[in-house]
């Protein structure tokens, strides 16, 4: 009995054409599965995940070198091209900077924001 590669070769060299076709396409299932299972469940593949991470690295940096914002106060993700900015700032002013600065970066194709401005109220415990 042949196993593995062979088996479907001989197979489909001597059976019938829909028995060849089933082999094909087990094959072709096969492979897929095998090699391709992340890009099923969603996952980006290497090559985009790279991207991402150097949109992310240029976003960074190019909060880092703004003197008007805190770039450690700022979470920076990236996905797909779409940045995602979280954190508490101090003003409006570098909140809108930020997001300027997330927008004008090479590569980033949209920016998703959740930064807060903080407040000067106190905490309800420390009242």
């Amino acid at each position: 009995m042949i196993k593995g590669p062979r088996a479907s070769a001989a197979l489909a060299r001597h059976s019938s054409p829909p028995l060849r076709m089933a082999a094909v396409v087990a094959v072709a299932i096969a492979a897929l599965m095998s090699t391709g299972c992340g890009v099923f469940r969603g996952h980006e593949s290497p090559s985009a995940y790279v991207d991402d991470s150097a949109v992310t690295a240029r976003v960074k940096t190019a909060l880092i070198k703004s003197p008007g914002v805190k770039a450690s106060e700022i979470d920076v993700h990236t996905y797909r091209g779409v940045v995602s900015l979280d954190g508490v700032v101090d003003n409006e002013q570098m909140l809108q900077h930020a997001e300027q600065i997330a927008r004008s970066t090479p590569g980033v194709s949209s920016v998703h924001s959740t930064l807060q401005v903080a407040t000067s109220e106190p905490l309800a415990d420390e009242r």
